[in-house]
């Protein structure tokens, strides 16, 4: 007995079968891989954002003064250091919290020099409100509130 050839329908059916099976498994991977970049930007943003806040309560804990700029809206700090993997920043010190280019800035001066550390990125705005007669004051970030108790 002969065995007959495959059609030509046979062949366009095996071919679209294909197509889809691998559509579907590469719709799938593209769906997958954009929810692990979603997810490692919101990771990002979540660890920039606690980093920021350690930062403000490790101020908030060494007798921490401040005082609120207008235009544009800015923050001057004036506290004492004691711990500072850089021993020219230790001891009284005085800062300026802004936004600049789309980063949260905290420009620090010292006795024996100055820098500026990056502590959030993707920050366009940013506000200061003094709550409970200067015993409070909340930070408000892109319309993110952080609370800091004086």
């Amino acid at each position: 007995m002969r065995k007959s050839p495959l059609t030509l329908l046979e062949v366009i059916l095996a071919v679209s079968l294909a197509a889809i099976l691998l559509g579907s498994l590469f719709s799938f991977l593209w769906g997958t891989l954009r929810a692990n970049n979603r997810a490692y930007e919101l990771r990002a943003e979540i660890l920039s954002r606690h980093r920021f806040f350690l930062r403000l309560t490790h101020m908030a804990s060494d007798r921490l003064k401040y005082e609120i700029l207008d235009n544009p809206s800015r923050l001057l700090l004036k506290y004492e250091n004691r711990e500072d993997a850089d021993p020219n920043f230790r001891g009284h010190l005085t800062s300026l919290l802004y936004v600049e280019n789309g980063a949260l800035l905290l420009a620090t001066w010292s006795e024996n020099g100055e820098r500026v550390e990056r502590l959030m990125e993707k920050a366009q705005s940013i506000d200061f409100k003094t709550v409970i007669k200067d015993k409070a004051l909340k930070i408000v970030v892109n319309d993110v509130e952080f609370p800091l108790i004086l």
